[in-house]
Parts: structure tokens; sequence; C-alpha cells
């Protein structure tokens, strides 16, 4: 809860990521917590370039979201 799941850690544990420029996004239904922070600390010496929560809710307009998901990969 409030952070990103184990698959996540284990990713990054068994990759090098380090000086590798990384933008990191979430998604949920409620509310994001430590997860970019939490996600920071792992990641230590990589280059994040910006951090994006997608908030979903139960009744959204899914255009709008792919809309908003489109928007921020073209960054």
């Amino acid at each position: 809860w409030y952070t990103f799941a184990p698959p996540i850690r284990s990713f990054i544990e068994n990759n090098n990521l380090k000086n590798k420029n990384i933008r990191l996004f979430s998604t949920n239904r409620g509310a994001n917590g430590k997860t970019f922070d939490d996600l920071k600390d792992i990641l230590g010496d990589s280059k994040i370039l910006d951090f994006k929560e997608f908030f979903i809710p139960k009744k959204c307009q899914w255009e709008q979201v792919d809309s908003e998901v489109r928007k921020w990969i073209k960054l």
C-alpha cells in the first residue's frame, strides 16, 4: 500500500540503472502515498527527469486518461 509493487524493486535491483535517465509514473485509484519518494531512494544515482501520477477514479472518462498519458509520453 502507498508505494510501488515488489516486482519493481526486483527489476531495479537486477538491472544497472546508474546514470540512466528515468521518468517515473504511477497509477492509482486513491492515494499515491510515498511511491515516488521510495523509488527515488532505491534509484540512487539514476537521473530522474520527472514523475507523473495518474489518478484514475472508478468512474472516469477513459478518453481523458488516454489523452493525459499521450501528452506526458511526448514530453
